[in-house]
């Protein structure tokens, strides 16, 4: 778990509901990303004397997710990790049924559904409980398309962050980043049909934030994805600029697809401002393509992704 601006009372929470997991033999590794936070300090102090399995790291600055990740699975020991975010609740039975439904299927990453909270706990709505398994083939088909895995439900085996060198610092995608590169090393992997984390939305949170960022990276991460290579991060400035230009991409258009989707407007609405923006919009143009085939691979495979209802 990694801390940077989270609230105390939302930090205390997800850690209760990790240290009341019915799996008991585990290690707790607290990364501090902002060390000017005294305050989580103090309640981290009461954690560390009355739980063993408590451990915590601290940054000498802000050094952003993916470097407070990675660092704490270097500094892990055990078979599994599981990635958990400081303003989330995990269902206490989480850590034994991921595990569990790896070792049976015989997987090295999984994922779950979610059900999301407001910022005072209260049910938002409920990923539907599909009460099926998938498993990599249809894992990797959606994974062109989007991010259909919550990152906050991920157990992956150690083994496999140290063979993918772990996350990379492609913000606010390293998550989806590192899915792609999952994918493309063939690793096992399943999605458990359950609900078993509560995700909590905020108007302050990352996706929120940074989504016409994330919509820009995930479309250039996609392309290297189809064509069955992995992006050099090196070059992710010329990438960027690349791609902006060659889709006559504006800021405003993008934020004008954002708005429509995400509108509480009548269904009618949305339809025709969604073929307005279509023929009106390249980007916007491909961010519906996106949509649709999601919506046609679960048609034609009968089911639902994690982020259907």
């Amino acid at each position: 778990m990694s801390i940077y601006n989270e609230p105390l009372k939302y930090i205390k929470s997800s850690i209760d509901s990790i240290l009341s997991q019915t799996l008991k033999n585990f290690e707790f590794i607290i990364v501090i990303d902002n060390p000017d936070r005294e305050d989580v300090y103090d309640i981290l102090q009461t954690y560390l004397a009355s739980d063993a399995r408590v451990k915590v790291l601290s940054n000498e600055r802000n050094m952003g997710l993916a470097y407070s990740l990675n660092k704490a699975i270097k500094y892990s020991v055990g078979n599994y990790i599981f990635r958990m975010d400081a303003d989330d609740i995990s269902y206490p039975e989480r850590f034994e049924k991921q595990i569990n439904f790896m070792e049976k299927y015989r997987l090295d990453f999984s994922a779950t559904l979610i059900e999301v909270m407001d910022e005072d706990e209260e049910t938002l709505y409920k990923q539907k409980n599909i009460n099926k398994n998938y498993f990599s083939e249809d894992i990797y088909r959606m994974l062109s398309n989007r991010c259909v895995l919550s990152h906050p439900t991920w157990c992956v085996k150690r083994a496999v962050f140290l063979r993918l060198d772990g996350y990379r610092n492609i913000v606010p995608a390293e998550d989806y980043d590192f899915l792609l590169r999952l994918a493309l090393s063939g690793i096992k992997c399943g999605l458990i049909g359950d609900i078993l984390l509560r995700y909590r939305s905020n108007a302050n949170g990352i996706s929120q934030t940074n989504q016409y960022k994330q919509y820009i990276y995930a479309a250039i991460l996609q392309d290297w994805f189809k064509n069955g290579q992995m992006l050099n991060v090196d070059y992710i400035p010329i990438y960027l600029e690349s791609y902006i230009n060659s889709n006559k991409f504006c800021q405003k258009h993008l934020k004008k697809y954002l708005d429509f989707k995400f509108s509480s407007s009548p269904i009618a609405k949305k339809v025709f401002w969604g073929g307005f923006l279509f023929f009106k919009y390249p980007f916007a143009r491909r961010l519906i393509i996106q949509d649709f085939n999601i919506y046609k691979i679960k048609i034609l495979n009968g089911k639902r992704t994690t982020d259907d209802e």
